[in-house]
């Protein structure tokens, strides 16, 4: 098999090029994540830099007023911020966290996400992705939510959880 050369100045992945799914969902010490598997769906490929923007968090049917940072997440590292190149149907992947230490605000579930490429994205042209992950906040605060870069692959492979 050849190796296939990517071109190096591949144009940058916009959010319609990519379809995401939840991979992997799981919790160590009180602290939900998700990795999220970006593919590309695009005929050629294309490039991604950065932090993947959460533009909205839904619990049910309910939008819940949320906070964003970008960093590591308990449970996967955060490879910061660098430009790859994602192949026609090839993966990418981030991590998203919460925590349910917090007291004040009742547990809640998101279920889905809003996720776009680049900020400022409109919630009405991000992609959405479901997911589960239990989320408490301090009383009067939005829930928090920490997302890491995005990473060529499927991302982190846990022995104890059965899943790849």
């Amino acid at each position: 098999m050849q190796p296939t050369t990517l071109p190096a100045d591949a144009p940058v992945c916009e959010t319609s090029d990519l379809r995401l799914r939840q991979r992997l969902t799981g919790s160590l010490m009180n602290q939900p994540f998700s990795i999220v598997v970006v593919t590309n769906v695009r005929a050629g490929a294309c490039a991604l830099h950065g932090y993947p923007t959460i533009s909205a968090a839904w619990a049910g049917t309910r939008r819940v007023g949320i906070r964003v940072r970008n960093g590591f997440v308990f449970e996967a590292d955060d490879p910061g911020s660098h430009r790859f190149v994602v192949p026609p149907q090839g993966t990418a992947w981030f991590a998203v966290g919460t925590a349910m230490a917090d007291e004040g605000r009742p547990l809640i579930t998101f279920t889905r996400l809003a996720i776009a490429v680049t900020p400022g994205t409109s919630v009405s042209s991000s992609a959405e992705v479901a997911v589960a992950l239990g989320s408490t906040a301090l009383k009067g605060m939005p829930y928090g939510i920490t997302v890491t870069a995005f990473a060529p692959g499927t991302g982190p492979v846990y022995a104890d959880s059965g899943n790849t």
